[in-house]
């Protein structure tokens, strides 16, 4: 009590500017509200020289050594948490977890839950080339009775092409003037001790006038030209689908693509999240996309002579009474997902409810719930949930091969087969995928929309899926790169690549660039690109 009293007086004493002194400051300091060494955390000079006296000053009492202690722990403090910081930015973990909420993703991450850059689960807007239109796949996928129009056939090389190339020279490192490679008389028969003899007895007159050194520089040129075109390749992309992608029948589809002589230049799976996120589906079948989730029905072309046959009533009429939509709209319109509206649009096409206004544009009569709307290419939203409902993926091939070996034509005819796997060879791919789908751990039989099996309707189509499905550069693809060196432009390549709606002919018709291209091989597609190019 009177401790406290003291220490109550001298307090009143400080507030006055009294300064107590002997007795008074003892009691003072021993009641535990005293401090030692600088006050305030913001003086380093002064904990810095306490910290060094630590090390280098013994202290002599207690509240020395205690301040000392203090003043350290702020240094070693910082020390070792920087230490940590600067470890973990030079050799950060290798986790997913640390690479999105590290410090060096903090920016970003902040960033993004102010202006999020998700994209919207459909395409929201439209593309620069609006103007689509077919896709063969679309047609194969609604009519797999009906064949589609058939390409023009690539015309056919030189029948000097076609035979088989006699033997050239061994370039070997002994060859030239002084050896030179005998070419045997017409009729004469070559034994091989008068081959051996005749380059000693005739060597100056046995070397031909149009090879080796008699070579002119104009004739260099012109084998250097020859030579891309001979080496030109069918290069296509391929992919096991959603449905059918197992461990079986992704070696299958390995072992039958290998067994025609197909060389696999890469191999590889994405998954559903990554076709989702990336668009990749909406990408690569642009032309039924746009119609489906992008443009509204005004905003289409529609042959209002097509739909007053099959449906009986005007165009105009039918968007006055707001009864046409895109598939989107038509499933909230319905309150249905993609898959009710799927089978409603299946069950029209049984109803012969359908018309078919071009490649990949189809209108139905859709009943629902009590509800008849008009909708464009309804079947494209289960076509995309198979892609990016999730756990699902694709497992993709990239391959090359001669087409003196196997065209076009029968690489997709033969080897692929048909889009309905009824109608497919038994020894395709689509065959073999019907008639072992059960071995294969396929979960359901083929049809025509699951079919097992995709790939490139042509060399450009092969490209443009390189471009898309991988990320590609055009640049560094082997066949994007000889169209660019035939003279096709690159933004040419780009905007062809969702299959728009070209001048075919010279009269100025417009259909599909992939159906034009359809089947070709290698050097025709080349051809027919810069031929279409300057149509245009």
């Amino acid at each position: 009590m009177a401790a406290s009293l003291v220490a109550g007086a001298v307090r009143r004493g400080l507030a006055q500017g009294y300064r107590p002194g002997g007795a008074l400051v003892i009691s003072r300091r021993g009641l535990g509200d005293s401090v030692r060494g600088p006050l305030d955390i913001t003086k380093v000079s002064e904990h810095l020289r306490l910290s060094t006296e630590f090390f280098t000053k013994g202290a002599v009492s207690y509240a020395e050594y205690k301040q000392q202690c203090v003043s350290l722990r702020l240094f070693a403090f910082g020390a070792v948490t920087f230490g940590c910081v600067s470890s973990l930015i030079i050799s950060p973990p290798k986790s997913s977890y640390w690479a999105t909420y590290g410090p060096g993703g903090w920016w970003s991450y902040i960033k993004s839950g102010f202006f999020p850059k998700s994209p919207p689960l459909f395409l929201t807007k439209k593309l620069e080339s609006s103007d689509v239109g077919a896709m063969s796949i679309a047609f194969r996928f609604m009519n797999p009775n009906v064949p589609a129009t058939p390409a023009p056939a690539p015309e056919k090389s030189a029948s000097k092409d076609a035979e088989p190339k006699k033997a050239e020279p061994a370039k070997t490192a002994n060859w030239g003037p002084a050896k030179p490679i005998i070419k045997p008389e017409p009729g004469t028969p070559a034994t091989p001790a008068a081959k051996a003899a005749e380059p000693a007895a005739k060597a100056p007159e046995a070397v031909p006038k149009n090879w080796g050194p008699a070579k002119t520089a104009a004739e260099v040129a012109v084998s250097a030209a020859k030579a891309p075109e001979a080496a030109l390749k069918n290069s296509a992309f391929v992919f096991v689908k959603p449905h059918a992608v197992t461990p079986k029948a992704n070696a299958m589809v390995k072992e039958g693509l290998e067994k025609q002589g197909l060389v696999i230049t890469s191999e590889g799976d994405l998954t559903s999240e990554v076709i989702d996120e990336k668009k990749l589906i909406d990408q690569h079948y642009y032309a039924i996309a746009s119609k489906a989730t992008i443009l509204k029905p005004k905003e289409l072309n529609v042959p209002q002579d097509k739909f007053k046959s099959k449906f009986g009533l005007e165009w105009e009429d039918a968007l006055a009474k707001g009864i046409v939509f895109n598939a989107l709209d038509a499933c909230q319109e319905f309150g249905c997902n993609a898959d009710e509206l799927s089978k409603a649009w299946g069950d029209s096409k049984k109803q012969d409810q359908l018309v078919k206004f071009g490649g990949g544009f189809y209108c139905g009569l859709v009943t629902m719930k009590e509800k008849q709307l008009y909708v464009f290419n309804a079947f494209f939203m289960s076509m995309r949930s198979a892609f990016t409902a999730p756990g699902k993926s694709i497992h993709y091939y990239t391959v090359e091969w001669d087409p003196a070996k196997l065209s076009w034509e029968d690489f997709r005819g033969k080897l692929l087969g048909p889009t309905d796997p009824a109608e497919a060879p038994k020894d395709s791919l689509r065959g073999q995928m019907l008639e072992r789908w059960e071995e294969l751990g396929l979960p359901g039989k083929p049809n025509t929309g699951d079919n097992g099996v995709h790939a490139s309707a042509s060399p450009f189509e092969g490209v443009a899926e390189r471009l898309n499905w991988l990320g590609v550069q055009c640049k560094a693809d082997s066949y994007c790169k000889a169209l660019l060196d035939a003279g096709v432009k690159e933004e040419t390549i780009n905007s062809w690549s969702v299959d728009p709606q070209v001048k075919i002919d010279a009269s100025g018709k417009k259909g599909s660039l992939f159906d034009a291209l359809e089947d070709m091989d290698a050097k025709a597609c080349a051809e027919k690109c810069k031929a279409l190019q300057a149509m245009q």
